[in-house]
């Protein structure tokens, strides 16, 4: 129908139907198109995987779920030894640019980082690890790979409600007075 009211009343009818063929033949080329760049990624996707295992190597999406898969019951025999292995070896841990965590990612260390969490469910006593997230909000930019601001926010909430401290830093220490002035 954009066709049509395109050409007006007065194109030719040999012409218009030459267009409209042109025009079905392009949007054919265009699927098409999006076709065969689906069917790629598909088999880049797959080749990847492959190619991985042939050399016995792991993505990093890989080991995240090889680490959050026997987490996901943190009352499991897994589980309590991961979280029990962390603790005899780990005295504090620092999460640097943390409003880029994904939710499993987050999960992963609620679960491995017990005693922060939910004091007394863990081997290891509650003031024996300090955890420290560093983030800002404004600065998350990996939405495209699964990061969440909402982890961010949640993880700021349950610090607050396990009485943890708050700190934020009034200064920009990152820039010169006299680059910015």
């Amino acid at each position: 129908t954009k066709l049509m009211a395109a050409t007006g009343p007065d194109f030719p009818e040999a012409s218009l139907a030459l267009l409209t063929d042109t025009a079905v033949f392009l949007d054919y080329r265009r699927c098409m198109a999006s076709i065969e760049r689906t069917r790629f990624v598909q088999w880049a996707r797959a080749e990847l995987i492959t190619r991985c295992q042939r050399r016995g190597l792991r993505t990093y999406h890989e080991q995240i779920q090889l680490l959050a898969s026997p987490l996901m019951s943190p009352t499991s025999p897994q589980a309590r030894a991961l979280t029990s292995a962390v603790g005899s070896r780990v005295r504090a841990t620092l999460i640097d640019e943390f409003q880029d965590t994904d939710a499993q990612q987050w999960q992963i260390f609620r679960t491995l980082l017990g005693p922060w969490m939910s004091p007394g469910q863990d081997p290891r006593r509650h003031s024996d690890h300090r955890l420290f997230l560093i983030g800002d909000p404004k600065q998350a930019i990996y939405s495209f790979r699964g990061a969440n601001l909402y982890v961010y926010l949640d993880a700021k909430a349950q610090t607050q409600q396990s009485q943890g401290h708050l700190h934020s830093l009034t200064t920009n220490w990152r820039t010169d007075t006299g680059l910015i002035a």
